[in-house]
């Protein structure tokens, strides 16, 4: 699956992604395509539940790729993207079969520093 342009380069100054990383299928071209389109010192705004509590999941099993911070970090440090803060952060949410469980889960934010110098389709 090929990911498409969806807006000129350097356009945008925010972009928000919530819980969606577990559907990356190509996770540092999605990176890559996000940071084309950011005007520099725009922001990435990154949540998703830890791989600590997804992997528990029954939905899950192997269909998703999960992360926690590490895996993340080491992801970005791939790009040009700096990692300005990690916040992990709980919460309590109702299971499918009504019980309360404590998910941990953490919003990332992120900067692009440099302008954009190589463009790949």
């Amino acid at each position: 699956m090929e990911l498409k342009y969806l807006f000129p380069i350097a356009i945008l100054t925010k972009y928000l992604q919530l819980i969606q990383s577990i559907f990356w299928v190509k996770p540092l071209e999605f990176i890559s395509k996000i940071y084309r389109v950011l005007k520099i010192n725009g922001i990435l705004i990154l949540t998703f539940a830890q791989k600590d509590f997804m992997k528990n999941l029954p939905f899950v099993k192997s269909k998703f790729s999960l992360y926690n911070n590490d895996d993340l970090s080491l992801l970005i440090k791939k790009t040009e993207f700096k990692i300005i803060e990690i916040e992990n952060m709980t919460e309590k949410i109702k299971s499918k079969s009504g019980e309360l469980v404590e998910r941990i889960y953490s919003v990332v934010n992120i900067k692009k520093t440099v302008a954009n110098t190589v463009y790949s389709k």
